[in-house]
């Protein structure tokens, strides 16, 4: 098997991630750049058997997908990618995945603002005392 993590054009994909399992059973190749065309892109992928979309830059439409004899799956970032035609990957039994499900929608920013809250509010080291078993006492009035 073999895999095609696309547009990964600051090449850090395969630091981010413990890929060691993955590599026991496939190949891996990282684009650092993105494919001119279709034409370029159909020749340089048809041997790949699942792709990943690090981005949007790089359409993989019903004209693309046609010509990928191999594709058995496609794996994006994001619960939505603009750049990926979901109807002809169903069209042609290829499974599509994502990084989002219905039970998590929290979009990057709701997390930002999650983070700055927890950072304001010493959430952190609030939970680590916590979870050591200290005992708050509210003092009354």
């Amino acid at each position: 098997m073999r895999l095609a993590i696309l547009d990964d054009y600051q090449n850090l994909a395969l630091s981010l991630a413990d890929w060691s399992k993955v590599k026991e059973k496939m190949e891996i190749t990282v684009f650092t750049k993105n494919m001119a065309n279709v034409d370029e892109a159909a020749k340089t992928l048809a041997p790949y058997d699942v792709i990943l979309m690090m981005r949007e830059r790089m359409p993989i439409r019903r004209d693309l997908i046609e010509r990928l004899p191999n594709l058995k799956m496609i794996v994006t970032t994001g619960a939505h990618n603009r750049g990926l035609d979901v109807e002809a990957c169903h069209d042609r039994g290829v499974l599509v995945t994502h990084t989002s499900n219905l039970l998590a929608q929290a979009t990057t920013l709701e997390l930002t603002w999650a983070l700055i809250l927890a950072a304001a509010r010493n959430l952190p080291h609030e939970d680590r005392i916590i979870r050591a078993g200290a005992i708050f006492r509210i003092a009354s009035p």
